[in-house]
């Protein structure tokens, strides 16, 4: 009940700061099952596994769900990018997912930025925590770098800056 009445100034419905309670859930509703006449109970246990089955197929089908895909803005980003490039983050605690997939390790944090590159990609990633007047990007376009594209890669955008 707690969750439900903060839910109206925080968005605290997301499936995964709920799915703790999950197991608890399956206990009480075998407890209610359990409780039923013979006849009915073989028909709760049918329509509670197939509504578990339909929502996990949902769940895990559709990508939405899934968490931040890091592994393919890497590959796109390095893929897609010149010799002469630079990945830069707003801060230098957000890095390690991009240094795991990442083969040619040419990104770096805040301090980094000069006019010395063909193109860089912005990582707005948690930008609105770290660099709340989003003063990264003000140093990147007074640099002379003007946005072409931008990218969302399920929760991790990035924005693709060319002279």
């Amino acid at each position: 009940m707690l969750i439900f009445t903060v839910s109206y100034k925080i968005p605290v419905f997301y499936y995964f700061r709920l799915i703790f309670v999950l197991p608890a859930f399956y206990l009480i509703t075998a407890l209610g099952i359990v409780g039923l006449k013979p006849t009915w109970r073989n028909a709760a246990i049918g329509l509670v596994v197939a509504i578990n089955l339909c929502a996990s197929f949902y769940y895990l089908g559709n990508s939405k769900f899934h968490r931040e895909d890091w592994r393919g803005l890497v590959n796109y980003v390095e893929e897609h990018s010149t010799k002469d490039f630079k990945v830069l983050f707003v801060a230098d605690s957000q890095m390690e997912a991009y240094n795991y997939y990442s083969e040619m390790k040419n990104f770096s944090g805040p301090d980094a930025v000069s006019n010395s590159f063909d193109t860089i990609w912005l990582m707005k990633y948690v930008q609105p925590i770290f660099d709340p007047n989003d003063t990264l990007r003000k140093k990147v376009e007074d640099l002379g770098y003007v946005k072409a594209e931008e990218f969302d890669f399920n929760g991790v955008v990035v924005w693709r800056y060319k002279r």
